[in-house]
C-alpha cells in the first residue's frame, strides 16, 4: 500500500527501457484480464447523474483535490453533491456516510480529508453500484462525484474527467507492469468527457489529447494555498520560519516544490509511499528530524488525516485548493447534468 513507483516508469533510457520491454508480456496479460473484466460485468445505471474523476496511471495526480474543486462549483451551480469513493487504505466496506468518529484507518485518508473539507455528504463504498443505490435510497443529493473508479465497470458514469499530472505525464507510456498505465492513453479517451492537465505541461499532453480526441475540452489547473496557508508557510514567529515537511502521497516531491514557490523556508523533507501509515520508529526519526533542524513539521492534509490525536498537536497542516484555469470548461461539464 505504501510503495512507491518503479523508477524505471519514468525513463525511456538505458536499463529502464530493457526493464519495461521485459515487462510486456505481463502488460499484456493486464489488459487482457483487465478487457475481460469490461465485457463481463454490466453496470449499474444509477438514477442520479454520475461524473468520474479518475486516472490512467498508478498513484496520485491530483484527482482529491479536482474532487472538491468540481464538488464547490456544483454546489454554487445549485446541486447538491455527494462523494462517492472507495476508501482506499480503510478497512470498512460499507456503503456508510462518513462521519467524525471515523479514522484513517476505518474509512482511508482521502475520504476524511474530504469530509473535513467539505460541507457534503461522503459516502465509501468499495461496491461502487451498491454505493449509488445507498445515496439515492437516503435521498443524500442529486450528484454523485465518483473520486476514482474510472477503471471500475460496476458503475455507470456520465461524464467522466480524466487528470493528469503535468510533471510527470504518462511516464514511459508503459501499461502496468511495464510502465504507471492502468490502460492505455487511446483506449482511456474513449471512456472520458473532459480532461484536466495539473501543474506545467512538460509532455505537452494536451496536444496529444487533442491528436487522440479532439472532442474532449481540455483545461489547466494550478495546485496552490488559500491566504491563511501562505500566512502559515511564511510565518517567521515560529523556529524562524523554519520548516520541516513530510509526505506519503502519489508524488511527495510536488508538495515541496509548492511550499517552496509559496516563499517557505524548507530545511529538509522527507518522502514515504502513497497512504503511508507511521510507525513508532519513524515517527521518532520525524520528531527528532524536526529538533536537530530547529524546525517546524508541516505535512499534506492527507498525511494530517492519518495521525494519531497526539501526533497532530506537533503538525500544522498544508490543505491544498485547486485552480481551474477556465471557468467555461467547468459549466460545460455541469451543464448536462439533470437537477430534475
Amino acid at each position: 500500500m505504501t510503495r512507491k513507483p518503479p523508477q524505471f516508469w519514468y525513463s525511456q533510457k538505458g536499463a529502464s527501457q530493457v526493464l519495461a520491454v521485459m515487462m510486456t508480456p505481463l502488460s499484456w496479460l493486464w489488459q487482457l484480464v483487465t478487457g475481460l473484466r469490461w465485457r463481463l460485468v454490466k453496470p449499474y445505471q444509477s438514477s442520479l447523474p454520475v461524473i468520474c474523476i479518475g486516472n490512467l496511471t498508478v498513484g496520485g495526480v491530483g484527482k482529491t483535490p479536482c474532487v472538491r474543486t468540481l464538488a464547490l462549483a456544483a454546489k454554487a451551480k445549485g446541486f447538491t453533491p455527494v462523494i462517492l469513493m472507495r476508501g482506499y487504505g480503510g478497512r470498512l466496506a460499507g456503503p456508510l456516510f462518513v462521519n467524525d468518529q471515523h479514522s484513517a484507518n476505518d474509512v482511508g485518508d482521502e475520504a476524511l480529508e474530504l469530509k473535513a473539507t467539505l460541507a457534503l455528504p461522503v459516502v465509501v463504498s468499495r461496491d461502487r453500484a451498491a454505493g449509488a443505490r445507498w445515496i439515492e435510497t437516503h435521498h443524500a443529493g442529486d450528484v454523485i462525484i465518483m473520486d476514482d473508479g474510472f477503471q471500475n465497470p460496476t458503475l455507470r458514469y456520465d461524464q467522466a474527467v480524466l487528470v493528469f499530472d503535468g510533471e510527470t505525464g504518462i511516464g514511459n507510456g508503459g501499461i502496468v507492469p511495464s510502465g504507471p498505465l492502468r490502460e492505455s492513453l487511446p483506449t482511456g479517451l474513449r471512456r472520458a468527457s473532459h480532461a484536466l492537465i495539473i501543474g506545467e505541461d512538460k509532455h505537452q499532453l494536451a496536444n496529444r489529447i487533442h491528436h487522440l480526441a479532439p472532442h474532449i475540452p481540455r483545461a489547466s489547473a494550478q495546485k496552490g494555498y488559500h491566504t491563511k496557508t501562505r500566512q502559515m508557510i511564511t510565518d517567521q514567529t515560529t523556529c524562524n520560519g523554519r520548516l520541516l515537511a513530510f509526505a506519503g502521497i502519489g508524488r511527495p516531491q510536488g508538495f515541496f516544490d509548492t511550499i517552496q514557490d509559496h516563499g517557505g523556508h524548507l530545511v529538509t523533507s522527507l518522502s514515504f509511499g502513497d497512504h503511508h501509515h507511521y510507525s513508532a520508529k519513524e515517527w521518532e526519526h520525524i520528531i527528532r528530524m524536526a529538533e536537530t533542524n530547529q524546525a517546524r513539521l508541516v505535512t499534506t492534509m492527507k498525511d494530517y488525516m492519518r495521525l494519531s490525536p497526539s501526533q497532530k498537536a506537533m503538525v500544522t497542516p498544508l490543505p491544498l485548493e485547486l485552480r481551474i484555469d477556465d471557468e467555461k470548461w467547468i459549466t460545460q461539464l455541469l451543464a448536462g447534468l439533470d437537477k430534475d
